[in-house]
C-alpha cells in the first residue's frame, strides 16, 4: 500500500509567537500501544486516538462499539473537554466524522447512526508516527475504512487521517486532515449533519451551561445552519474555570466556509459540508478536508481567534488545488 502523507507547510515568519514552544516547554510526544495512540505535552495527555474498538456501556449495547475516533481531549490544566457514548446519543464519539446520509447503488447507507446497522468506520493500520513535524510538533497518520453492511459487508471508502499536535501549550493546537478515496460511487444528498468534522463536548455542558460564538458573530440561538470560518464553544472544566474548544475549517475545504450543525440543547457540533448542497463522490477520485482545533484553558476573544485564523491561513495543510477541484 502506498502511504499518503499530507505535508504541513509553515511560514515561520508569518506565525505569531504564541504558536511555538516557549523555552523550557516540553515538546509534544507520541506513544502507540496495540489499542491507542496518545499525543502529550509535558504531563498532559492532550488526545487519545482509538485503534481498538471502544466498548459501549451495557445500556447501549455492542452495536455502538467502534474504533477510529479521538477522545478524550484535554486542555492545558489536564481537564477533559470531550465526551464519548453520552446517553442521549450513544453514537457520539468525541471527535469524529462519518458520513450520515448517503446513497450507494440506490441504497441508503448511514455510517454515523450505528443503531441502524448500515455502516461504521474502523481503524485499519498505522501508516506513520510523526515524532517531529515541521514545527516540532508530533502526530500520526492512520488508515481507516468506512464499511457498509448492506447488501453485504464492503469497504465503501478508504481513508487516511493525519493528526498533528503542535508545539503550543496554550492553547493546544491540533490539525486534523483526512483524505478519502471512495471505492464506490456515493451520492450525498443534503442533510442536517454528517461528514466534515463532529465534536461532542463535556457531559456536564448541559443546556444553559455553554456559550457559542462564530466568526460571523452568531450564537447558539442563531448559529445553526449558518456558515463560519471558526466557532467557539465555552463552558466550565473540572476546576470551575472557563475552557473553550474552537474549530476552524480550512479554505480548501468543499463548500467553504461550511455550514454548521449547532445543536440547541446538547454540546454537539458538526461542520456539515452537504447541509445545503448535494455532493457526489466518485469511485477512486480522492477528496480531502482539513480542520484546526484549538483547546483553551480560558475564553479567547474574537480578536484573538482572528489572529489564530490568520496563523492557520499561513500554516494551512497542503491540500492541492487539483484535489479541491475534484471534490467540488
Amino acid at each position: 500500500m502506498t502511504t499518503f502523507r499530507l505535508s504541513m507547510k509553515f511560514a515561520s515568519t508569518l506565525l505569531p509567537a504564541f504558536l511555538f514552544a516557549l523555552p523550557g516547554q516540553a515538546a509534544p510526544q507520541i506513544e502507540e500501544t496495540p489499542d491507542i495512540i496518545t499525543l502529550s505535552l509535558g504531563e498532559v495527555e492532550v488526545l487519545v486516538y482509538h485503534k481498538a474498538e471502544w466498548e459501549a456501556p451495557a445500556a447501549a449495547g455492542e452495536v455502538y462499539d467502534r474504533s477510529a475516533f479521538i477522545g478524550p481531549i484535554r486542555n492545558s490544566r489536564g481537564h477533559v473537554v470531550t465526551d464519548t457514548h453520552p446517553p442521549d446519543h450513544w453514537h457520539h464519539m468525541g471527535l469524529w466524522h462519518p458520513w450520515t446520509h448517503t446513497v450507494i447503488n440506490g441504497t441508503r447507507t448511514d455510517f454515523w447512526n450505528l443503531k441502524k446497522k448500515e455502516g461504521t468506520v474502523r481503524y485499519v493500520e498505522t501508516l506513520d508516527l510523526l515524532e517531529e513535524s515541521a514545527d516540532g510538533g508530533a502526530g500520526f497518520i492512520v488508515r481507516q475504512d468506512h464499511v457498509m453492511f448492506q447488501p453485504e459487508e464492503k469497504v465503501a471508502v478508504e481513508e487516511t487521517l493525519e493528526v498533528i499536535l503542535h508545539d503550543s501549550d496554550e492553547p493546544h493546537v491540533i490539525d486534523y486532515v483526512w483524505k478519502q478515496i471512495p471505492k464506490v460511487d456515493m451520492e450525498l444528498p443534503p442533510h442536517l449533519y454528517g461528514g466534515g468534522l463532529g465534536f461532542r463536548g463535556r457531559r456536564d455542558w448541559t443546556e444553559g451551561k455553554i456559550t457559542v460564538l462564530t466568526s460571523e458573530g452568531k450564537t447558539r440561538e442563531d448559529g445553526h445552519a449558518t456558515r463560519a470560518r471558526w466557532i467557539r464553544y465555552t463552558g466550565l472544566d473540572d476546576s470551575g474555570q472557563n475552557t473553550s474548544v474552537v474549530l476552524m475549517n480550512a479554505p480548501t475545504n468543499h463548500d467553504h466556509p461550511q455550514r454548521m450543525r449547532v445543536h440547541p440543547k446538547e454540546p454537539f457540533f458538526n461542520y456539515a459540508p452537504t447541509q445545503e448542497h448535494p455532493w457526489k463522490l466518485e469511485t477512486d477520485v480522492p477528496v480531502s478536508m482539513a480542520y484546526r482545533i484549538l483547546i483553551y484553558a480560558g475564553k479567547p476573544t474574537p480578536e484573538t481567534l482572528e489572529e489564530q485564523w490568520s496563523a492557520y491561513l499561513a500554516a494551512s495543510p497542503a491540500v492541492s488545488q487539483e484535489s479541491s477541484e475534484e471534490g467540488s
